[in-house]
């Protein structure tokens, strides 16, 4: 599989839930806003050192074709981080 262009994430203060095990240490490349990135996200940086990081704002921004749209986990592990998150209290 050819190696993603960036990791897509969610802002922060975007986040309607949160994984218990995300990573909040990290900002967009783009704009700078804090980011919130769940296991399978750490797993993709792991597995692509120095992957860039940007949050979904700045990735509609960009054209189409200069995103390779790659999931950083298959489909059931991404469903069990949903079911696995809880509510952020952004009513």
């Amino acid at each position: 599989m050819k190696k993603p262009d960036a990791l897509v994430t969610m802002r922060l203060a975007d986040m309607a839930r949160m994984h218990p095990a995300q990573d909040d240490s990290h900002v967009c490349a783009e704009c700078g806003h804090a980011v919130g990135i769940y296991p399978s996200g750490q797993r993709a940086l792991r597995d692509h050192p120095g992957l860039k990081i940007i949050c979904q704002l700045c990735a509609v921004k960009r054209p189409a074709q200069l995103i390779e749209n790659v999931p950083a986990a298959d489909f059931d592990t991404i469903m069990q981080e949903g079911r696995d998150s809880v509510d952020a209290g952004k009513g």
